[in-house]
């Protein structure tokens, strides 16, 4: 018995854009997120998994931002009940544990700093390959990438980015 009839334009994509990133993180050899996987709206950082006991190497996801019924000239019209392309704005993004001052209230240090940073640009660089190999029949319209946190305690940077659901 079936739940409910699914989407068979967005969520395909979404699926695979996640899959994607997940395998990119990992063949980087960037520690293994948490969570990697689809979420629903934006996502909610208020705190980030595993920093307190680093038993956890952050989160990475994916979700819709936006979406409108494509109807520009030359691609598959919308019918009557049937939508024909969607233009579909997402986001591709990893956040980490953010550098935090100690328990003796010191900041943290330069190395942890550099650290930090240097691990922001491998996640930001890995999750844009996933942006710009995963699609198989084409390539998305990058709208850029944003800087995330700290807040939370976590740090890290989600793409925006736009492609065609068919």
């Amino acid at each position: 018995m079936e739940r409910f009839r699914e989407d068979t334009k967005v969520w395909p994509l979404l699926t695979q854009l996640a899959t994607c990133l997940c395998q990119e993180l990992a063949a980087s050899g960037l520690p293994e997120p948490c969570f990697c996987g689809v979420v629903p709206g934006e996502i909610a950082l208020d705190f980030c998994d595993g920093c307190a006991d680093g038993s956890c190497g952050g989160t990475a996801w994916v979700n819709a931002v936006s979406m409108t019924p494509a109807l520009t000239l030359g691609q598959i019209a919308a019918t009557r009940c049937s939508v024909g392309l969607i233009d579909l704005v997402f986001q591709v993004g990893v956040v980490r544990c953010a550098p935090m001052p100690g328990e003796d209230g010191m900041p943290p240090t330069d190395a942890e700093y550099l650290s930090s940073a240097e691990l922001q640009m491998a996640d930001m660089a890995a999750s844009l390959r996933a942006v710009v190999c995963c699609l198989e029949e084409q390539v998305p319209v990058i709208a850029g990438w944003t800087s995330y946190g700290p807040q939370g305690g976590c740090v890290g940077g989600v793409w925006t980015a736009t492609a065609q659901a068919v």
